[in-house]
């Protein structure tokens, strides 16, 4: 319960408060996928937008996360342990 309750909280700020880098980048190189290809599918203006997501030097809203979830094909356990991180 208190799992949920922690999840539940990061949702409703609106922003994931801590995420795993490590994992999200091992994820998108698993995919065969360059900084510059998830700039683009994200729309983003540069790959160094994106580079800094994955760096964590940038906030991301929830919204952002489950696009990169549905780019990646993460299910919804990976997108926990990435996203959702304690």
């Amino acid at each position: 319960m208190m799992i949920l309750c922690l999840w539940f909280k990061k949702l409703v700020l609106g922003e994931v408060i801590k995420m795993n880098l490590k994992l999200l980048r091992q994820k998108r190189k698993e995919k065969g996928m360059t900084l510059q290809e998830m700039s683009d599918a994200l729309f983003y203006k540069s790959k160094s937008s994106y580079s800094n997501l994955e760096k964590g030097v940038v906030k991301i809203p929830i919204e952002t996360a489950k696009r990169i979830q549905i780019i990646l094909s993460l299910s919804d356990l990976e997108f926990k342990d990435i996203f959702l991180a304690d």
